[in-house]
């Protein structure tokens, strides 16, 4: 998305975001109205009320078209995400906050199915700008899957390698791996 398409669906949003702010205010007030003892306030809010709403509705309409965009601005992508085909096997790593016992990290998990489960984790540094720690954790739980397929008796070995990263937003990662 380029410079002026930024600013304008930006400027087209506050003007949207204002009117709804409005319309919703008004449609309250007339809401309010309803229970009023005077006749014309009452007569006149029974009137208002839905072209209001009517009002509101749509520039919630607006505003909710805009959101995917927004969406792409805030992740800093300048193209619409490319749609995945298959992933195989993955490994999603959380960001995991820090509470009163521990600090922030990392934790991988890769599920085989029901029954067995690897997981991993790695510490977060703030100075971790590429998100080095998640890519730590993934690789110590495909260390650990890797161990289990080496340890069972009349396989051959096997040696698997991180292959790819695409992030699932809000702090979670999706690793494919390869043999």
């Amino acid at each position: 998305m380029n410079h002026d398409s930024t600013k304008s669906l930006l400027s087209s949003l506050g003007y949207r975001a204002r009117d709804l702010k409005n319309n919703a205010n008004h449609a309250h007030l007339a809401a309010n109205d309803l229970g009023s003892p005077d006749s014309e306030r009452k007569a006149y809010a029974e009137t208002a009320l839905p072209s209001h709403l009517a009002a509101a509705l749509r520039d919630a309409e607006e505003v909710a078209r805009a959101v995917p965009a927004l969406r792409l601005l805030v992740s800093g992508e300048n193209e619409a995400p490319k749609k995945v085909e298959c992933l195989g096997s993955s490994i999603v790593v959380r960001y995991k906050k820090p509470t009163n016992c521990k600090g922030a990290g990392w934790l991988a998990t890769l599920w085989r199915d029901r029954e067995l489960t690897f997981r991993a984790s790695s510490h977060f540094t703030y100075e971790d700008k590429d998100n080095d720690g998640a890519d730590i954790a993934a690789a110590r739980a495909l260390a650990k899957f890797e161990a289990y397929c080496n340890g069972i008796e009349g396989l051959p070995k096997a040696a698997f390698r991180l292959s790819g990263r695409v992030s699932l937003g809000n702090g979670s990662y999706a690793y494919t791996f390869t043999r």
